[in-house]
């Protein structure tokens, strides 16, 4: 959906070229990648315990933990663990980070609220188990699979002129 949006919105789509300088085509594939993780917080053990009857039934387990933080909270911090190594293993990782938070922040929000709640890490991995974390990264590739074909669409060797443009974009 968010694809074919942004395809009827050619000048939203140059606009955003301009600002980041990366090219449209590129672009496009890129911010609906983002778009597909928006909600990657939903996979969290609190925002599906709001179903308890429903977890159960489909994991075969209870949890304790309960629905706070939020889950835009939840997706954002997740990915600032997990999707840069994802995304680029190869790439130095903080660098890559610090390039992706910008996008991360606009993309995991809600109602123009950024995400940016401080997080404590044990919170991550109570919320995200083991095996939760498995399925959330499985479902971050086949994302990538689908919609980033040519992986990300910068290079972190421009790192200081990518950063500027990059808040700016979002």
């Amino acid at each position: 959906v968010g694809e074919v949006l942004l395809k009827s919105q050619s000048t939203l789509i140059q606009q955003l070229s301009a600002l980041s300088r990366i090219h449209s085509g590129q672009l496009l594939p890129w911010i609906t990648f983002l778009l597909s993780i928006h909600d990657l917080g939903k996979f969290s053990d609190g925002f599906q315990y709001k179903r308890p009857e429903l977890f159960r039934q489909l994991q075969g387990r209870v949890t304790r933990v309960g629905y706070s933080p939020h889950h835009t909270i939840l997706g954002y911090y997740f990915c600032r663990e997990n999707l840069s190594r994802i995304l680029s293993p190869e790439a130095d990782e903080a660098d890559l980070n610090d390039l992706l938070i910008p996008w991360l922040t606009a993309v995991t929000g809600h109602h123009g609220q950024p995400p940016i709640e401080p997080l404590e890490r044990i919170l991550i991995d109570t919320q995200f188990p083991q095996a939760v974390k498995q399925d959330t990264i499985h479902f971050i590739c086949e994302m990538i699979n689908l919609l980033l074909p040519e992986n990300i669409p910068f290079g972190i060797d421009d790192y200081d002129h990518h950063y500027p443009r990059f808040k700016n974009t979002s």
